[in-house]
């Protein structure tokens, strides 16, 4: 019987996602947004299920960022809505979810969690 096992990675401190803020960045090959919303730190996959589409843009000063409303992230190419507590859709042209992870501050850094 073999169990799945997870993987915690340091992705970072607490400053470096402000809250309000949606930052892409890529973790062990895999692009994730991480949202910083009511003091809480939350993850999804960056990828619209309804076309594929990255869920944040670069920004002229080189980051890559996503637009969030609430505890919603919007799609740039056509405005679905992502719940990024459970990855469930909240606005069409999405009908799939997208996938969320784990995240754990511990002090000020900042974990994510994948499957091994």
């Amino acid at each position: 019987m073999s169990m799945s096992s997870s993987k915690m990675h340091k992705i970072g401190v607490a400053t470096d996602f402000p809250e309000g803020q949606a930052v892409a960045l890529d973790v062990s090959g895999l692009s994730v947004v991480v949202c910083h919303v009511d003091d809480k730190f939350y993850a999804v996959e960056n990828r619209c299920s309804h076309d594929d589409a990255a869920l944040c843009v670069a920004k002229d000063d080189g980051s890559s960022r996503g637009e969030l409303e609430g505890f919603e992230i919007v799609c740039p190419r056509h405005f679905a809505k992502f719940d990024i507590r459970d990855g469930t859709v909240s606005k069409p042209p999405a009908i799939c979810p997208i996938e969320i992870f784990d995240v754990t501050l511990k002090g000020e850094s900042v974990f994510l969690e994948l499957e091994s």
